[in-house]
């Protein structure tokens, strides 16, 4: 997290998730525990930025059993979003702002027949 200090968003806390080497790595235990450190560190939460995602050509699974390129894309920028609500609401007028790459498109589709 980095303060602006002049402009338009001076003064608001922004966490931006992905901003780091080591995209995709994150598990459930991981954003509980990204989660924890922003509510203890920041009384205010102006903007949520869900970044991080990755991509793999072969199917992984994480420690919890679950697909993961479902569980970084999606289910964890669900839970940090649910764990940091509060203190977005809180924040009003707060920002939730996630985004998305194209790398879906160069997928295939494996037939199971």
């Amino acid at each position: 997290m980095a303060g602006i200090s002049t402009g338009p968003m001076a003064g608001n806390t922004v966490l931006v998730t992905g901003g780091t080497g080591g995209i995709g790595k994150a598990t459930a235990a991981e954003v509980r525990r990204l989660a924890g450190e922003v509510l203890a560190a920041y009384p205010r939460l102006d903007v949520l930025v869900n970044n991080a995602g990755g991509f793999w050509a072969t199917r992984r699974v994480t420690a919890d059993g679950l697909e993961r390129t479902f569980a970084v894309n999606h289910l964890a920028p669900f839970l940090l979003t649910g764990l940091l609500l509060d203190r977005l609401k809180a924040s009003a007028p707060a920002r939730i702002v996630t985004v998305s790459s194209g790398a879906h498109t160069t997928g295939k589709k494996k037939s199971t027949m």
